[in-house]
């Protein structure tokens, strides 16, 4: 089982599927704190408590790595911390959107899509 073709888990279009799927959930997700929630009130109350500084500093570890991963991959260093920039700034939604366009860009091959701009075709053998 190690044919990577047969590992359907790992395709660009499932990830893809799968990125889709989570912007359009968060996207929902913030449209519905926005419009019945109060960060500026509810902010300082999350911080304040024990898991919610752990849930913060767990999701910005995550984003910085993720925002490294971006800068790597991408040829143009200006388009890698723009993109960088946006998921520090607007979260997971925007991962989300990064790595479909990541999946489009890479027509299905999963080498480039992990490597990006640093992609050798001898990968492929």
């Amino acid at each position: 089982m190690t044919d990577s073709k047969k590992i359907i888990f790992l395709s660009t279009k499932t990830m893809g599927t799968a990125a889709f799927i989570g912007f359009s959930v968060m996207f929902a997700y913030i449209i519905f704190a926005v419009i019945n929630g109060n960060l500026f009130k509810e902010g300082p109350v999350l911080i304040a408590m024990p898991w919610g500084l752990v849930s913060i500093v767990d999701l910005y570890l995550g984003l910085i790595l993720f925002s490294f991963w971006i800068v790597w991959r991408e040829s143009f260093r200006f388009r890698g911390i723009f993109w960088a920039l946006m998921v520090l700034g607007f979260g997971n939604v925007i991962s989300c959107l990064y790595i479909l366009k990541a999946c489009l860009d890479t027509k299905g091959n999963l080498n480039k899509f992990w490597l990006g701009t640093q992609y050798d075709k001898t990968y492929d053998n």
